[in-house]
């Protein structure tokens, strides 16, 4: 690892403490550094569930998306993510609406 990236993860170590942040994954783009790093029970491969802070950057990316012309809030899901994640995401008495999920609903 480079002086940055031992930042980086020295960043990452420090904000889990075993009380309220148990564990934390974090990817960064920037110019030429593309790093990802996890600490504590996490790990940078791994899948786990959104938390609301997490739920207010995606919705801040999405309107950003949205100012610049890259998508539209009426637009399918389907348009962006790929099937074997929606497979059967919203079935209702037997039938699929998952083609009928918008970025807006």
């Amino acid at each position: 690892m480079d002086s940055k990236e031992q930042l980086l993860q020295a960043i990452l170590d420090r904000a889990v403490d075993d009380r309220k942040v148990f564990g934390t994954s974090f990817c960064i783009s920037y110019g030429d550094l593309s790093w990802c790093g996890s600490s504590g029970n996490l790990a940078k491969e791994g899948q786990y569930f959104m938390a609301s802070t997490t739920k207010l950057f995606v919705t801040a990316v999405i309107l950003h998306y949205r100012s610049v012309g890259l998508l539209s809030l009426d637009d399918a899901i389907t348009k962006f993510l790929p099937s074997e994640i929606l497979n059967s995401l919203h079935v209702l008495k037997g039938r699929d609406y998952t083609q009928n999920i918008t970025i807006r609903l």
